[in-house]
């Protein structure tokens, strides 16, 4: 197992680049939100950077978010004219769009 390090460092480097990824897109969709006439305070925190996991608050209420969540919301399944399943990637804004709905409903 010659390249144990570079495994490793890759691990970190792409865990790095989700965490990136995420936290800009939520913060962005929650700035957007923020501009709302009945929001009055958005608030975004890493709760936990392994795993993953932001803590959103809108209007003092809080949700968890986590990254196995948006993996999950990313996710979609469709049939294919063939009666197959084909796995499509939903876009990162969409799912966390999805999940936070699902959340502050």
């Amino acid at each position: 197992m010659s390249n144990w390090k570079e495994t490793i460092a890759r691990k970190f480097s792409n865990h790095s680049a989700r965490r990136e990824e995420i936290h800009n897109s939520l913060y962005a969709i929650l700035q957007d939100l923020s501009c709302e006439e009945s929001i009055e305070k958005v608030e975004l925190n890493v709760e936990s950077e392994y795993p993953l996991v932001w803590e959103i608050s809108i209007n003092g209420r809080k949700e968890t978010i986590g990254e196995s969540d948006v993996e999950t919301a990313q996710k979609g399944y469709n049939f294919n004219s063939q009666l197959q399943f084909s796995e499509n990637k939903k876009d990162i804004m969409e799912a966390l769009q999805d999940l936070l709905v699902q959340k502050f409903k």
